[in-house]
């Protein structure tokens, strides 16, 4: 397991639903990898630039077999999509070469965001 964490020294402003949902999306992620992967490493980057933040799970995996159109039996996946629209922001989910899977997360934070 590895880390890469490029925030601010100041707090990122994030609504209490929004740390919620963020969260949420990186333990799907995370257990995807525990789950299906056959991974022996993973890695989890967070990293804020020009009011955006980002998160990336990635693993050196057996990768994601797309399925064209459909998600049966992929509720985490759908759940993720959902979680990311609800945030504003968008998320990318793709094989990486040569191996393995990366989730990318990405929501714009503006920087008079109001915190709840």
């Amino acid at each position: 397991f590895r880390t890469d964490v490029d925030l601010p020294e100041s707090d990122v402003p994030l609504a209490a639903n929004e740390r919620r949902e963020l969260m949420l999306i990186a333990r799907e992620a995370t257990r995807n990898v525990v789950r299906h992967a056959q991974a022996t490493t993973l890695r989890i980057d967070w990293s804020f630039s020009d009011d955006r933040l980002t998160m990336i799970v990635a693993d050196d995996g057996i990768g994601i077999v797309e399925q064209a159109g459909s998600t049966s039996g992929r509720h985490g996946v759908s759940n993720m999509l959902e979680r990311a629209h609800r945030l504003g922001g968008s998320l990318s989910i793709r094989s990486a070469a040569p191996h393995g899977t990366r989730v990318e997360m990405t929501m714009a934070v503006p920087r008079n965001h109001p915190i709840g």
